[in-house]
């Protein structure tokens, strides 16, 4: 869920305009799309859960081999693809940290709406 908002945040800065159009607030672990567990529950995407303790579930999102990039302009896969370069040697626990730095998160409260106009002062990709 992290790299979907910074997909949507480059996008923003780039064009004014997110690639999903969802809404993200601030939570614990970053910036989550409102909604993220119906998100979680659709048809095609692969999830694991991760029980660290009965009040306590991470979920990893997993690859998906049905994966149709036609659905996409070929500036929103540069974009994808720049948020997987970035990304892509980080554990979640330093992209979680990475996050914790964005202007976008810093002045944010949780459970506060994230305006996309943050999005405009994410780190240099």
């Amino acid at each position: 869920m992290k790299l979907l908002w910074y997909a949507d945040s480059l996008s923003y800065k780039l064009h004014q305009c997110s690639m999903s159009g969802l809404v993200y607030s601030h939570y614990a672990m970053g910036a989550l799309p409102k909604g993220h567990y119906k998100i979680l529950g659709l048809r095609n995407i692969n999830v694991k859960d991760e029980y660290e303790n009965p009040e306590t579930v991470k979920y990893h999102i997993l690859p998906s081999d049905s994966f149709d990039e036609s659905v996409f302009s070929a500036d929103e896969l540069r974009i994808l693809n720049r948020v997987v370069d970035k990304f892509k040697y980080m554990k979640v626990t330093e992209i979680v940290e990475y996050m914790h730095q964005e202007t976008a998160y810093v002045e944010t409260q949780p459970d506060e709406l994230i305006s996309y106009e943050l999005a405009k002062e994410i780190r240099a990709f």
